[in-house]
């Protein structure tokens, strides 16, 4: 299936509310095109609706592995979107609080 027709089905499904269905034309979209930064932010935009850091963190390292590569900035609406990938982390996950190795004592 052609890249363009992946995104739109996946974008329209992002409107839908589909994220699974919308990260799915996503992931084919970049196994065909790995540089196609509208996937990359379709994959984003998908994660996000999702609510899941399990599918946001890979995405977003992905996405920033591929801008680091070719020495580029993401576009503008792509930075938006890792603006907000970002606030969401900062707002649902705890700082992980060091283990002192007397805490394990006895456990195991």
């Amino acid at each position: 299936m052609h890249v363009d027709v992946l995104l739109t089905l996946g974008e329209l499904r992002v409107a839908e509310g589909e994220a699974d269905e919308a990260l799915s034309c996503a992931e084919r979209a970049l196994r065909t095109d790995p540089y196609e930064e509208r996937a990359h932010r379709l994959a984003i935009a998908a994660a996000l609706l999702r609510r899941d850091a399990g599918a946001l963190d890979p995405v977003v390292a992905r996405a920033e592995r591929i801008w680091a590569e070719l020495g580029a900035h993401p576009e503008h609406r792509t930075g938006v979107l890792l603006r907000q990938a970002a606030a969401w982390r900062s707002r649902h996950t705890r700082p992980v609080r060091p283990v002192h190795p007397d805490e394990l004592a006895g456990t195991g």
